[in-house]
């Protein structure tokens, strides 16, 4: 099994290592950053699965990390877990109105730790799936209107070629020329339907269906 990414960011190195070895030892794959900036860097070139901000750094707080975060990922797709020492109801309250998932207390139980990372990771685990299914109910509903599309023509034109069959007027061939040449646009078009075709949502915008470009 793959494991699982974390990025833990304190200004605090020993505080940032012990935590990070516990961690390691319970099968994650973590990676310390020591400041704000860092940690902005780091997950702009590199994937994680969550994140443990320390709320107490210089020049960059965590406030202003958690902010600059959600800027760009949605809660539910880059976890971030704040971690305190301090025992300020308020901090907590407004680390959560800024789009934290969760919180811990310093010093950290790596068994409650790990508890609430298991969560985090199990709701965004469980909403990626759904957006999976989502996008594949998108897909049938467009590949259910191509085939409309098609029927309709089809329908035309086999009209049309009965007609002419039991000697009904030529003009009719010219429209079941036409009616078969739409058919065969739309069959090239579902025919060349690749992954790189097709558009998702933007899912921070709680858009759900999908399009060809």
């Amino acid at each position: 099994m793959e494991k699982r990414k974390i990025l833990v960011v304190d200004d605090c190195e020993l505080d940032a290592k012990m935590l990070a070895a516990k961690l390691e030892a319970r099968w994650f794959d973590v990676s310390i950053v020591y400041d704000g900036k860092s940690c902005l860097e780091s997950i702009e070139n590199e994937k994680f699965d969550i994140i443990l901000l320390d709320i107490m750094m210089p020049v960059m707080t965590g406030f202003d990390v958690l902010k600059e975060i959600r800027k760009v990922h949605a809660s539910i797709v880059l976890p971030v877990i704040m971690v305190t020492g301090k025992e300020d109801v308020s901090d907590v309250v407004n680390a959560l109105k800024m789009g934290a998932n969760d919180y811990i207390m310093k010093p950290a139980n790596i068994d409650i730790v790990c508890a609430r990372v298991k969560t985090q990771l199990d709701i965004a685990d469980f909403h990626m799936k759904d957006l999976k299914r989502q996008e594949t109910e998108a897909l049938n509903a467009l590949i259910v209107s191509c085939a409309h599309e098609i029927n309709n023509p089809l329908a035309v034109a086999i009209c049309n070629l009965e007609k002419e069959l039991k000697g009904k007027r030529s003009k009719r061939l010219e429209e079941m020329e036409l009616s078969l040449d739409r058919i065969s646009e739309i069959v090239k078009k579902i025919c060349h339907i690749t992954q790189d075709d097709i558009e998702y949502t933007d899912y921070d915008k709680d858009t759900k269906m999908i399009k060809l470009k």
